[in-house]
Formats: structure tokens, C-alpha cells, sequence
């Protein structure tokens, strides 16, 4: 049985997650997903695990190559170029 507590902090997280890729996009500012999990406590590998890849999500990048991991250039936002 799953522990509600967890999903309920799970939940939280990605809605933070998804408020601050908000901020990054009406910025056009990138973060790394290392910034973005060091905020919301996930790991950089999960911080946009399962999210779609959307231009607004694309602000979230690499540190080593300064672009979204595994992107087609259609699905990043023309800022990031």
C-alpha cells in the first residue's frame, strides 16, 4: 500500500517544480536540473522525469552542455538558441 504522506510530498514537489519552470520560461532564463532538485529536494535525474518535453520545460538544461537533455530542437524554446 502506498503511504499517502509521500505521494502528498511527491505531488507537492513537482507542483513546485512546475512553478518555478514557469518563472524559468517567462524569463527565458535556463537552471540546471542540479539548481532545480537542489530547490525542490529530488535528484537531478528525476527533476523532470515524466514531464513532457514542451518548449516552457526546455529551460531546464544540462550543466555540462546548456540544453535539455534529450530534446529535438522543435521542442526547445527559440531562446535557447
Amino acid at each position: 500500500m502506498k503511504d499517502p504522506a509521500a505521494s502528498s510530498t511527491a505531488s507537492a514537489k513537482r507542483r513546485h517544480v512546475d512553478s518555478i519552470v514557469a518563472v524559468l520560461a517567462r524569463h527565458a532564463q535556463r537552471a540546471t536540473y542540479g539548481a532545480v532538485g537542489g530547490v525542490v529536494g529530488l535528484p537531478a535525474r528525476s527533476v523532470m522525469s515524466g514531464c513532457a518535453r514542451t518548449p516552457a520545460n526546455s529551460f531546464v538544461v544540462s550543466a555540462k552542455a546548456g540544453v535539455p537533455t534529450g530534446y529535438a530542437g522543435s521542442e526547445c524554446d527559440p531562446a535557447l538558441k
